[in-house]
């Protein structure tokens, strides 16, 4: 009897996803220029670059929530490093700051490699 092939490659292996045994969920994140990326240190670095630019905007936590079209206590959440903005968010936040988006996001990367190079 001939056995058949699951491979679609010409072996006799079973078929399996390359990255089938690798558990994402709790894969350790990866080193780069960056150091290590957790949710929670990007939002401790990226808060204080937020606060920074309402400020300098002349802009309360209120007025750059009711701009940005956000619930009042988020502002402060972020800037605590509490929580992390979505995409949707950096952009409503910029527009609200009359910045272009990725002013923040580069600045929170290039804090992320300066701490990384320590």
């Amino acid at each position: 009897m001939a056995t058949r092939n699951t491979t679609g490659r010409g072996g006799n292996r079973p078929r399996t996803h390359p990255k089938a045994s690798i558990n994402r969920r709790f894969a350790t994140p990866r080193l780069g220029i960056m150091g290590r990326l957790t949710r929670d240190r990007v939002a401790r670095i990226f808060g204080p670059l937020l606060r920074r630019a309402r400020l300098d905007a002349g802009m309360s936590q209120e007025m750059l929530a009711e701009e940005s079209d956000m619930d009042r206590t988020y502002p402060s959440l972020l800037e605590r490093g509490l929580r992390n903005p979505t995409l949707f968010e950096i952009l409503k936040l910029s527009v609200a700051l009359e910045q272009r988006p990725g002013l923040l996001v580069d600045l929170t990367a290039s804090q992320l490699v300066s701490k990384r190079n320590r």
